[in-house]
């Protein structure tokens, strides 16, 4: 059933992609993440459930190389593994896999 909550904000806006939300729920840790793409950013909201604690994050999509530019992301996952969980970022160029909280970069591919 819809309940009406409290509204939770981006630092940034989201592009207009089809699938652009992701959601990864922590139950044991009564954790919200929801994540949305626009450019070459991933805007990541945590939130608790019952709303009252919401923080915000960006993670820029970065390659080695300076010669180019920053790529666009198409797309930004949580993957639920066996042993642990997963943040997935498509973009034009690869896929870049982080921590699920963004924090650091686990592997590049392009």
């Amino acid at each position: 059933m819809f309940r009406k909550d409290v509204p939770i904000t981006m630092k940034s806006s989201a592009s207009s992609l089809c699938n652009n939300l992701s959601v990864y729920v922590l139950s044991e840790k009564r954790q919200l993440n929801y994540a949305v793409v626009h450019k070459s950013l991933v805007n990541v909201a945590c939130a608790t459930t019952d709303g009252t604690s919401v923080t915000g994050r960006q993670i820029v999509c970065k390659e080695p190389s300076v010669t180019q530019g920053l790529p666009f992301v198409m797309q930004a996952k949580w993957i639920i593994l066996p042993s642990r969980s997963l943040l997935v970022l498509t973009t034009q160029r690869g896929i870049q896999i982080f921590e699920p909280d963004g924090s650091a970069m686990i592997y590049w591919h392009s």
